[in-house]
């Protein structure tokens, strides 16, 4: 399973890959997320079973109690932040990934049967993969600059998330100036 949250572009990532390789949610099952930071213990993710929004795996109420258990250790608890999207091995219930590029590239790789009467897009073309690590570095670094400035508690924390976006938007016009697709 992956634990997704709709208001995060890098879970949006996620979930676009799903989408775009048809992979059958009994492999790889979207576990949506509320983003309501007053509710969950640590972050903002949590799980509402009266709104039709639970965890399959765990019963957990909060993405945090997810990262507890699916960590392994279940003494101590999971020590650091509860980010989302959070890829989960259903069998065993352990941690693979919540890293969205990472969980792309492992959608990407994985075979897919059940998209086997159809074309199955490559998300990973050979020739492509150099500027694929490039682009992602950098649309990474713009995301995030969005992100800091929406959650941003100081005006100069903002400024400098609106100026480093600035700079990624800049960049896209540069490369889509050249060519139809940012790689």
């Amino acid at each position: 399973v992956v634990y997704v949250g709709n208001t995060c572009p890098w879970c949006h990532r996620v979930q676009l890959a799903l989408a775009l390789r048809r992979v059958p949610s009994n492999n790889v099952a979207p576990v949506p997320l509320l983003d309501e930071p007053e509710r969950a213990s640590r972050g903002g993710w949590a799980f509402d079973p009266q709104r039709g929004v639970a965890d399959p795996l765990f019963g957990a109420n909060d993405l945090r109690e997810v990262y507890d258990r699916a960590a392994g250790n279940a003494n101590q608890g999971y020590v650091g932040r509860c980010t989302a999207p959070l890829l989960v091995d259903r069998l065993s219930k352990r941690a693979i990934s919540n890293d969205s590029a990472q969980i792309v590239r492992l959608i990407s790789s994985a075979s897919n049967s059940a998209a086997s009467t159809s074309a199955e897009v490559d998300l990973l073309p050979a020739d492509l993969v150099d500027s694929i690590d490039d682009t992602n570095l950098w649309t990474y670094e713009l995301a995030n600059a969005c992100y800091r400035a929406g959650f941003a508690t100081s005006q100069s924390a903002f400024e400098r998330a609106v100026q480093d976006a600035s700079a990624g938007l800049s960049r896209a016009e540069e490369v889509l100036e050249r060519q139809r697709f940012l790689c």
